[in-house]
């Protein structure tokens, strides 16, 4: 809110109010004043919604990551010593003639510099993060390496369906059963209005979608991640169809020829 009785600001004005105002930074009056200006401006419309396309993409541009474990702590025990050093150097005194400059107007230009400041640094910090803590989830490929050299693996082999009898491959499970890896060879190539469609069949024999993936033409090897939520001994037999690209319509029902089966049981 202005101070005093001063009338309607300036077109400049409510320009330099943009940036407060993309962010919510504005007072009642100075928003519904902003408001009503915008709508008779389509100059500051277009400015208004480059702010907001900026602020959007600076904040996609941040990963989603987990925070390290140790980020709490550093944290408080910064501002902790940031504490202690304010405290040392006693209250800072804001002259007077400083403070009536100080107008509700000039608080939220600082309020949206703030924010904005705030967001590089969150993105900042992510991608530090980022850096120094890698993702260290093994790739499908190097997951079946993995349980091929643990003690106590199961494998079990892939047998051609209706589509293609040259395809060939293995499964290979964990040895406490909870993790599964699809190693197949010579897919049949398909076009991009296809998909394969993976399906989990338990031992009462309910099928699920174990989700949709695509042969790479480059590679003569495929190796996919069965995403079980049991052990493997709640489970018959896994298989592949040929389905649309978006899938089987039916959640529980493949629609296309099946590409081929791993047999879980005798």
């Amino acid at each position: 809110m202005r101070q005093g009785n001063k009338g309607p600001m300036t077109r400049e004005e409510l320009l330099n109010l943009i940036p407060a105002y993309a962010i919510g930074a504005l007072d009642d009056d100075e928003r519904a004043e902003f408001e009503a200006w915008l709508q008779g401006d389509p100059e500051a419309q277009m400015i208004l919604a480059d702010y907001r396309a900026v602020a959007d993409h600076l904040v996609v541009l941040a990963p989603l990551r987990a925070a390290p474990a140790h980020l709490h702590a550093d944290l408080r025990q910064r501002l902790t010593a940031s504490r202690g050093a304010e405290a040392a150097r006693g209250p800072v005194e804001i002259a007077p003639i400083v403070r009536r400059r100080l107008s509700r107007r000039a608080t939220g230009a600082l309020l949206a510099v703030a924010a904005l400041v705030v967001i590089v640094l969150g993105i900042l910090l992510v991608q530090i993060m980022s850096r120094e803590e890698p993702d260290s989830t093994p790739s499908a490929a190097e997951l079946y390496d993995e349980l091929a050299r643990q003690s106590g693996s199961s494998q079990y082999a892939v047998v051609p369906g209706e589509v293609e009898d040259t395809v060939w491959g293995d499964l290979i499970v964990s040895s406490d059963g909870e993790q599964a890896v699809l190693r197949i060879s010579s897919l049949p190539q398909i076009g991009s209005d296809k998909a394969f469609q993976l399906w989990l069949v338990d031992t009462s024999g309910t099928r699920t979608s174990g989700g949709l993936f695509q042969g790479n033409p480059a590679l003569d090897t495929v190796y996919i991640r069965v995403p079980i939520d049991r052990p493997i001994a709640a489970y018959q037999r896994f298989g592949v169809s040929l389905e649309p690209a978006g899938g089987s319509p039916y959640p529980d029902e493949p629609t296309g020829p099946r590409v081929f089966s791993v047999p879980l049981v005798e």
